[in-house]
């Protein structure tokens, strides 16, 4: 009888493949002293980088046949790659969620603004910092990141209270130094967009 071989536990696998890839990116993620706010900050940054922007008519998260939204981090950064589509803002911080899962963080996002009107979205991400859970916001539309002005991680419920409490000048905002971004034109957009420019 043929038996299947045993896994040795270095196997190429998606997962793998991406954590490669990002690794040698970014090969301060290998570094062990490194703390939860930092090395999620590169990970925000590096998503930034890689993930695509694009028209109406390219957005990937729009489009049933893919299932954006039932995609794991590998398959969603592999579509960017192969520039099969953009996303806006919820698709980057649904991407930048997995991508946090990938590597053992709880994420979740959190989308706000006027209900049926604008709105933005953003990840949640869970942080360890001096011995306690912080609900991070991370940003990865924009690279940005929310912190204690002394450049600790601000949890999300101490975020909402400092601005309600009008107390906006507690609150650093980290903007990351994250490249430019593709941004896909779809055919079918390029002529409008041109009249625009025009």
């Amino acid at each position: 009888s043929v038996q299947s071989p045993q896994p040795t536990g270095t196997e190429a696998t998606p997962e793998r493949s991406l954590k490669e890839l990002i690794a040698e990116d970014v090969p301060q993620l290998e570094t062990p002293a490194l703390d939860d706010s930092k090395r999620v900050a590169l990970l925000r940054q590096w998503a930034y980088e890689n993930t695509d922007w694009s028209t109406p008519s390219a957005i990937l998260d729009d489009d049933p046949a893919f299932g954006f939204y039932e995609r794991d981090a590998p398959e969603l950064f592999s579509a960017f790659r192969d520039d099969r589509g953009g996303v806006l803002c919820g698709g980057t911080a649904y991407a930048f969620m997995r991508l946090c899962q990938l590597y053992g963080y709880h994420a979740l996002t959190l989308d706000m603004g006027v209900p049926g009107g604008p709105t933005h979205v953003v990840t949640l991400v869970r942080l360890r910092h001096g011995g306690r859970d912080v609900w991070s916001v991370q940003d990865p539309t924009f690279d940005v990141t929310y912190l204690h002005r002394d450049g600790a991680p601000l949890d999300y419920l101490d975020l909402l209270r400092a601005l309600r409490d009008r107390h906006q000048d507690r609150v650093l905002v980290k903007k990351g130094r994250g490249r430019s971004r593709d941004y896909i034109v779809a055919p079918d957009d390029a002529e409008s967009i041109r009249a625009t420019l025009s």
